[in-house]
C-alpha cells in the first residue's frame, strides 16, 4: 500500500481539491444572493419573504420525496455495478424516479388544496402553492444529473452548471418582478420559470446517459437504500422548515420574513457545508472501499471537517451580521440579533456531516430515519412549547434543539454500525474555541462602527483559524490528555 495513501493529509488535500472546484459552483451561487439582497430589499417587503420562504418549504419537502431518494443509490452503488452495466442501471432508476415524480405533481396540483389549508394559515395554494409544486417537481429532474456529475468526479462541469443556473435564475427573477408583478409572486414566478427551462436540460442530458436493458437482478438493495435515504431526506427537509412552519401560525408574516432574512445570512454556513459535502461523500466512499486503513482515515478527516466548519460557524456569525448591519436598512435590523443562534444552528448540522456517515458506510440503513426523527421530535415540542412566548426566539432555541438531538442520534449511531477512533475530547476543544472567537468578537464589536467591527472580526477569524487547525491535527495538545 502507498504510504502517501494511508495518510489524513493526502485524503484531506483530496478532499479540499474536489470541494474547490465544487465551492465554486455553491459559493458563487449563494455571494451571489448576497450581493443581490440589497437590491432585493428594496423591492420586496418582509411580508414578500415571508411568503417566499414558505413557498420554499413546500420545495424542500417535495423534492427528496419525488426523486424517491434513488440518485442516492447511484452514488452508493455507482463503483459496485458492472461498467457495462451501469447506464442500463440508471436508466432503471432515473425512469421510475420522473415517472413517480410525475404523477405526485399531478396529484398535488388537483388535491392540494385542502392540503395546504391544514397546514399554512398565511399562504394560499392559488397561486403560491401551484407554483412551488411544479418548481419542486423540475428541480427532481436536476438530482440524477448532479449526482452523476459527482460520482464521475466532473467537478468542472458540475460548477458550469450551477453557475449558470444561478446566472439565469436571476435574470427571470428580476425579469418577473420588473415585467409580471413586484412582490413575492413575482419572485416564484421566476424561479418556476427558471426551474423549467433547466429541467428540459436535464432531461435530456439523462437520456444521453442512460440506456434500457434487462438488469436481472442488479439492483437487490438499491430500492431499500433509495428509500431509507429518501425517508431522511424527507425529515431533514421537514425538520430544516418546521420552525417557519409553526412560526407562521403564531407570528405575522412580517415576522416569518425578518426570520428568513436571518436564515439567509447564516445559510452562507449551509452553503460551505455542501462545498465540502459535494465532495465529502464520494471521497469517503472511495476510502471505504479501496483503503485497508479506512476507519482511521474517516475518523481524522472528520474531526478536520468539523474544524473548518466551526471556523466557518465564527466567520458568518461575526461578519454575517456587519453585512446586514451595513446594507439591509430599518426594515431588516429585526433580524440582526438572530444571525447568531441560527449560525450555531447550521454549525451543528455541518458537524452532523463530518462525524454522521456510518450507516450508508456499512450499507445498513435499517435505523435511517432515526436520527431526523429525533431532531423533529425535540424541535417540534420545543416549537410548540416556546413559539407562542417568545416568537421567533421561541423558533431559534428549537431549531438548535432539534439539531442537536438530531446530529447526537446520527452520530452515536454512525459509530455503531462502522467503528472508526473518535477524538471526542479534541471536538470538545474545537468547539470551546469556536464559542470563546465568537463571544470575543460579538461583544467587542458591538457598540464601534461597522467598519472597525468588520476589520476586528477578520483578526478574530484568522487568529481562529490558526487555533482550530493546529488542535484538529492534535499540535497544540498534550499526548499526556490521550487527544
Amino acid at each position: 500500500m502507498d504510504n502517501k495513501r494511508e495518510s489524513v493529509g493526502y485524503w484531506w488535500s483530496r478532499l479540499w481539491k474536489g470541494a474547490g472546484i465544487y465551492g465554486i459552483g455553491v459559493a458563487i451561487p449563494r455571494l451571489g444572493a448576497v450581493a443581490m439582497l440589497p437590491v432585493y430589499w428594496e423591492i420586496l417587503r418582509p411580508e414578500d419573504f415571508g411568503r417566499i420562504a414558505l413557498a420554499q418549504v413546500v420545495v424542500m419537502i417535495l423534492t427528496p420525496m419525488m426523486s424517491l431518494g434513488l440518485y442516492e443509490s447511484v452514488q452508493r452503488f455507482y463503483y459496485e455495478w458492472p461498467v457495462e452495466r451501469r447506464r442500463d442501471a440508471i436508466g432503471a432508476l432515473w425512469l421510475v424516479a420522473v415517472i413517480w415524480a410525475g404523477f405526485v405533481a399531478l396529484l398535488l396540483h388537483v388535491f392540494g388544496e385542502n392540503i395546504f389549508a391544514g397546514v399554512f394559515k398565511q399562504l394560499p395554494f392559488w397561486p403560491y402553492g401551484v407554483m412551488a409544486v411544479w418548481t419542486a417537481f423540475a428541480s427532481t429532474l436536476s438530482l440524477f444529473p448532479y449526482a452523476l456529475l459527482r460520482i464521475k468526479e466532473r467537478p468542472a462541469v458540475y460548477t458550469a452548471i450551477s453557475i449558470s443556473m444561478y446566472l439565469t435564475q436571476t435574470v427571470f427573477v428580476l425579469g418577473a418582478l420588473a415585467y409580471y408583478e413586484k412582490g413575492a409572486l413575482g419572485y416564484l414566478a421566476g424561479l418556476l420559470v427558471n426551474a423549467v427551462c433547466w429541467g428540459g436540460y436535464f432531461f435530456l442530458f439523462m437520456a444521453r446517459e442512460v440506456s434500457f436493458r434487462p438488469l436481472r437482478g442488479m439492483l437487490r438493495g438499491v430500492g431499500e437504500y433509495g428509500a431509507g435515504t429518501m425517508g431522511v431526506a424527507v425529515l431533514e427537509g421537514v425538520a430544516s422548515v418546521l420552525d417557519r412552519v409553526l412560526l407562521e401560525k403564531f407570528a405575522p408574516i412580517r415576522m416569518v420574513g425578518l426570520y428568513a432574512v436571518a436564515g439567509q445570512v447564516a445559510s452562507a454556513v449551509g452553503a460551505f457545508n455542501q462545498m465540502l459535502k459535494l465532495s465529502w461523500i464520494p471521497l469517503v466512499y472511495r476510502i471505504v472501499v479501496k483503503e485497508r486503513d479506512a476507519p482511521r482515515l474517516v475518523g481524522k478527516l472528520g474531526v478536520y471537517y468539523s474544524a473548518a466548519a466551526m471556523l466557518a460557524g465564527v466567520a458568518v456569525g461575526l461578519l454575517g451580521a456587519d453585512v446586514l448591519r451595513w446594507s439591509g436598512g430599518g426594515r431588516y435590523r429585526e433580524a440582526i440579533p438572530l444571525i447568531g443562534p441560527m449560525v450555531v444552528a447550521a454549525t451543528i448540522m455541518a458537524i452532523g456531516t463530518a462525524l454522521g456517515r456510518g450507516q450508508d458506510l456499512a450499507k445498513r440503513m435499517r435505523f435511517a430515519l432515526a436520527a431526523p426523527a429525533a431532531g423533529i421530535v425535540v424541535s417540534a415540542a420545543s416549537l410548540w412549547l416556546l413559539v407562542p412566548h417568545l416568537g421567533a426566539w421561541g423558533a431559534v432555541i428549537a431549531l438548535i434543539s432539534g439539531n442537536c438531538a438530531r446530529v447526537a442520534v446520527q452520530t452515536a449511531l454512525a459509530v455503531y454500525y462502522y467503528p472508526r477512533p473518535m477524538k471526542w475530547m479534541r471536538l470538545a476543544m474545537l468547539a470551546v474555541v469556536a464559542v470563546v472567537a465568537y463571544l470575543v468578537g460579538y461583544f467587542l464589536g458591538g457598540g464601534i462602527d461597522v467598519a472597525e467591527a468588520a476589520a476586528l472580526h477578520l483578526v478574530v477569524v484568522m487568529v481562529s483559524a490558526g487555533l482550530l487547525f493546529n488542535i484538529a491535527g492534535g499540535r497544540l495538545v498534550s499526548k499526556r490528555w490521550g487527544l
